[in-house]
């Protein structure tokens, strides 16, 4: 799996952690959709992961969910405070979040639909990075009794 790839190649010692409390094989893997001419929004995330709590708690075989982007990043929130709750809705609510590095698609991914994240990384400012997310099924289920779904 792609998410055990990423933990191997960065061997962050909380992620072997997480691995060890019986991650297994089958997790989800998260894709932001193309929204056609709609923005992500924090309402549209919300309701995206309560579905997925609802398709866990049917599915209890599957351990939890994996993402990676350049919008989990920590400091995305200084530099484009619009999409800061990809990173604080994750965090704030059981996730955990693994710095992968840059690479070149992270780059283009960061830079492409923005002006000020472009200038920032050509002018040296911003080096756009993934950043893997896993989040337990548990958690998720968790935080969608919380929620009232």
């Amino acid at each position: 799996s792609i998410a055990l790839k990423i933990i191997a190649r960065r061997s962050c010692a909380d992620a072997l952690r997480w691995l060890k409390e019986g991650l297994s094989p089958l997790v989800l893997e998260l894709h932001l959709p193309h929204l056609h001419k709609k923005r992500m929004t924090e309402q549209l995330n919300i309701d995206a992961h309560l579905k997925i709590a609802e398709f866990m708690e049917e599915f209890t075989d599957v351990r939890g969910l994996y993402g990676a982007s350049w919008y989990y990043d920590p400091c995305v929130k200084d530099i484009s405070p619009h999409l800061a709750f990809f990173h604080d809705f994750s965090v704030s609510n059981g996730a955990s979040i693994f710095n992968v590095g840059s690479d070149a698609a992270a780059i283009t991914d960061a830079v492409c639909s923005s002006e000020k994240r472009r200038r920032l990384y050509e002018g040296g400012e911003y080096l756009p990075k993934r950043y893997a997310r896993f989040w337990r099924s548990e958690s998720i289920v968790q935080w969608a009794a919380k929620v009232g779904n």
